[in-house]
């Protein structure tokens, strides 16, 4: 069904001097595109005790009252933009190890004739001189992938590496047949179904290009005569007109920012607006943006997605969140799929015009909710994909404002 289930339990030293000294762990896990955490657990005292989904505001309550009033032991998964979650655990002394464990649902990216899984990896307190098991469970009938290290054991459905630590690597499954079948939760039904992607018309009336240190010049270039017939916009702090006077000054400006945060909330038209865009790794986030009066605009982002082609498969943790949150509607391609889609006046279809329909891009599958129950031996983490991406559309701009 394209989609994979992660648990990963980690067991934490304190390697402080004092017996007494109580610390606290912040890990930072950076998970594959379009997943969500779907479990989190802590054991006390032996016993593994498993974490409640709440609001942000009542998590954060809940932690600080345990920590300075009662003596209980506390953990807490927070969901942030980018794809990335970050795990608090106390307290870490030196008298025990603590372990907790995170649950996480992700879809397999494809990848022309391969489905791909990514493991999630983390940043926190130091892993380098840590051992670590490994077991990658399949479907018996799928052929064994290759890892990018070596095995200790492997079955018929199963291997297993025992070593030292890896962090980011991934592992590639030969491409089957969807399953066509059902999962059924408090009167509806969720069904997997591959995303056809056929194009619409669309005739963009202005273009808007997110340029920084990704773009080179071949590739404003290689636009230009596709866009030059209608207004081309580019940002600085504020939207500034492209022309063939300055675009060449403009693009040695702007080049040589390593990100940008381009500001949607300032198209004025977002419906009949197109942006392209292509960035790197690196942006800063919604969160890091907040309460600044870029934020408090952004939070008004409650009109149309703006359609926008995304460049490459990494766009930064700024457009994925804005992608998320459906205040773009981003769609991944390359530049010479986009000169076609200009050229022909055409953008993808939208299936999420249907409200029972969520879109999963990474699998290139969409998720339908339908009425009434049925048999179905589909697992809950379609609904988890289905619920996690419903409450983002509906959030959209909003994110940013304190209040909603």
């Amino acid at each position: 069904m394209r989609v994979a289930y992660t648990e990963k339990t980690i067991s934490i030293a304190n390697q402080s001097s004092s017996s007494f000294w109580q610390e606290e762990a912040l890990y930072t896990f950076y998970l594959p595109e379009g997943s969500v955490v779907s479990s989190l657990s802590l054991w006390i005292n032996g016993v593994e005790e498993k974490s409640y989904l709440t609001t942000r505001s009542k998590a954060d309550s809940a932690y600080r009252t345990i920590v300075g009033r009662e003596a209980r032991d506390p953990s807490v998964a927070h969901w942030q933009e980018g794809n990335t979650v970050k795990v608090k655990v106390f307290p870490c002394t030196s008298r025990e190890n603590r372990k907790f464990k995170i649950g996480i649902t992700s879809p397999l990216k494809l990848d022309r004739e391969s489905l791909v899984y990514e493991n999630s990896w983390f940043k926190g307190p130091g892993a380098s001189d840590a051992n670590e098991t490994i077991r990658i469970e399949f479907p018996e009938n799928t052929v064994p992938p290759q890892l990018p290290f070596d095995t200790t054991t492997s079955g018929s459905g199963f291997m297993v590496y025992e070593g030292k630590y890896q962090s980011s690597w991934n592992v590639r499954f030969k491409l089957m047949p969807l399953t066509h079948d059902i999962f059924s939760f408090d009167g509806k039904s969720y069904a997997l179904e591959p995303l056809v992607q056929t194009p619409d018309n669309f005739r963009a009336e202005a273009f808007y290009l997110d340029i920084n240190q990704s773009w080179t010049k071949d590739d404003l270039d290689t636009l230009w005569p596709l866009v030059k017939d209608r207004p081309v916009f580019v940002a600085d702090e504020r939207l500034i007109r492209l022309t063939s006077a300055n675009k060449d000054e403009l693009f040695k400006t702007l080049s040589t920012f390593h990100f940008s945060i381009f500001p949607t909330h300032q198209i004025p038209h977002p419906e009949t607006a197109l942006l392209v865009t292509k960035s790197g790794p690196l942006s800063p986030t919604l969160h890091e943006l907040d309460k600044s009066p870029f934020a408090k605009m952004l939070s008004r982002s409650n009109g149309p997605a703006v359609r926008a082609f995304i460049i490459g498969d990494e766009p930064s943790p700024y457009i994925k969140s804005l992608d998320e949150l459906r205040i773009i509607r981003g769609e991944k391609t390359d530049w010479q799929k986009l000169k076609g889609f200009i050229a022909k006046h055409q953008f993808p279809a939208d299936p999420e015009k249907d409200p029972s329909v969520i879109r999963i891009d990474e699998s290139k599958t969409l998720i339908r909710e339908i009425d009434g129950v049925a048999n179905g031996q589909a697992p809950d983490h379609l609904l988890r994909l289905f619920a996690y991406n419903h409450i983002m559309k509906q959030i959209g701009g909003h994110y940013l404002d304190q209040s909603f």
